[in-house]
């Protein structure tokens, strides 16, 4: 297993130094063409679209990954999965655009505060469209452990999308309609070459008593998902409607290089999860997850000294002098990435199909979160949003480990 996990593991995580090396590379190109105010109003369209993620499939992608997975040996049973997620989603989100449409300035308004930017809130939801399929792309490939063409399309995406960006935001002078662009015709031309290519798993015809038996599983995760959204991404809410968006630009740059600890985190999570459902019945698994945790915890303070030491000079770099708070927000926000990630190595809830617990764990986490931020942010400002998560990072990842254990233990009752 372990071996495995850490061949598909380094592929994953050169794909997201790869993509997150373009990300680092286009931050200083979107500051030079947008202003702090423009960044802030495409960072809260980003966090909203990660709340819809989350809402409008309820969380199909992940039955995807449970039920596909542990199908590695009937190829017809891992078909009709894979059929019902990819037509599910495409429902869902047609449904999702439409609606939209129809109440397009409401919609800009709430996106931008503007009901003048409708083309704005137009893209926004295709880019919505356009990210949903792409994932699922890769939640295919991953679940029939295919890192290596997970990891390939989505370089691919973040490099198109990167080039296209670039160009209208250069040469064409598009501001924010460039960026939602570049994401709408990168991510979905690469989805849209994926699913051809991974036909022979989806094109079967569609059963309703799976997609019953897969909304079964994800529905209840529907709230979970969103407790970790609003646990993760409820600074950028609070900030935007306690501040404003200006405020919310130069917290989200901060954000954004923070982010550079999921180099360390999307590797082991793209991995480790279908591994650990395919090695369920292997007795070895729970001292393999012990001794990878310790790997990651040690990998992980090595990756937080580093932010300190050059979170400063590395903000004047990638953005400019006039972003004076985010050194401080940027280590914080990279420590509780590492703590709001470590949950993957206590799979017990999900294990056993304690969903409503994981769900509520990851409820009181995100309402934490809310509540700590309209407590921090009136007397701390934009550092309050990054107290608040995390502590409530912290407070979500100690409830998992004391659940988790109860069901499938790795910390305690296992032998070297």
């Amino acid at each position: 297993m372990i071996k495995r996990f850490l061949k598909d593991s380094a592929l994953y995580t050169l794909a997201n130094l790869f993509t997150k090396g373009i990300a680092f590379i286009m931050l200083p190109v979107y500051l030079s063409y947008l202003s702090k105010t423009d960044y802030g109003i495409l960072d809260y369209i980003t966090t909203v679209g990660l709340v819809l993620g989350v809402v409008v499939a309820l969380e199909i992608a992940q039955a995807v990954i449970r039920f596909s997975s542990e199908s590695e040996n009937n190829p017809h049973a891992k078909a009709k999965y894979i059929n019902a997620g990819l037509t599910f989603t495409l429902g869902c989100y047609s449904l999702l655009l439409i609606l939209v449409h129809l109440n397009l300035e409401s919609v800009a308004h709430f996106l931008t505060e503007s009901a003048e930017n409708k083309t704005i809130a137009s893209l926004s939801v295709f880019s919505y469209f356009s990210l949903a399929l792409m994932y699922l792309s890769t939640v295919i490939y991953r679940s029939n452990l295919n890192a290596k063409s997970a990891t390939l399309s989505s370089a691919v995406a973040a490099a198109i999308t990167s080039i296209i960006t670039y160009l209208l935001l250069s040469h064409f002078s598009m501001g924010l309609e460039g960026v939602l662009w570049g994401v709408i015709i990168g991510q979905l031309s690469v989805a849209i070459i994926n699913l051809f290519n991974l036909r022979a798993f989806w094109l079967v015809p569609p059963c309703w008593e799976t997609l019953k038996e897969m909304l079964k599983f994800s529905s209840p995760l529907v709230i979970s998902s969103l407790g970790v959204v609003f646990a993760t991404f409820a600074d950028r809410l609070m900030i935007k409607e306690m501040l404003d968006f200006s405020e919310l630009g130069e917290y989200s740059v901060a954000a954004r290089i923070a982010s550079g600890m999921t180099l360390l985190t999307i590797g082991f999570q793209s991995a480790l999860a279908p591994l650990i459902y395919s090695q369920l019945d292997n007795p070895d698994t729970p001292r393999n997850l012990n001794k990878l945790l310790r790997y990651y915890v040690v990998i992980g303070i090595g990756f937080i000294l580093v932010a300190f030491l050059i979170s400063e000079p590395l903000i004047v770099l990638l953005a400019g002098e006039g972003y004076s708070k985010a050194p401080d927000i940027l280590v914080i926000l990279s420590f509780s990435v590492l703590l709001s990630s470590a949950y993957l190595f206590f799979p017990g809830l999900s294990i056993a199909r304690k969903t409503h617990v994981l769900a509520g764990i990851n409820i009181f986490s995100g309402v934490l979160n809310l509540l700590l931020n309209l407590i921090f942010i009136p007397k701390f400002g934009i550092y309050g949003a990054g107290l608040a998560t995390v502590t409530s990072s912290f407070v979500s990842l100690l409830l998992n480990i004391f659940y988790s254990e109860k069901h499938f233990p790795i910390l305690i009752n296992v032998k070297e």
